[in-house]
């Protein structure tokens, strides 16, 4: 939560409530890597198709690329969304 907190600080809410909301995402992607779960293409199509919507609503295309506090705020909230995992 602190993560959070403190990303929203640099980072516009728009963006950090979809990325905070990508924790499914990263348990898709690190259950099979820990060995709780098993890796079939459904989930495999699941997982891609979450991601292309995640780029998709996010439109990389709005993000300042050059903006070092636009970028340590999206660093922050996805290490929430991914300690949340």
């Amino acid at each position: 939560s602190v993560l959070v907190a403190a990303g929203v600080r640099f980072l516009p809410a728009s963006k950090a409530i979809v990325l905070g909301y990508t924790t499914p995402l990263w348990v898709a992607i690190a259950a099979p890597l820990l060995g709780k779960d098993t890796l079939t293409a459904p989930k495999v199509a699941g997982a891609l198709l979450g991601l292309i919507g995640l780029a998709v609503i996010l439109n990389p295309t709005s993000i300042d690329w050059t903006n070092t506090n636009v970028l340590v705020g999206a660093g922050m909230v996805i290490l929430a969304a991914i300690s949340w995992a």
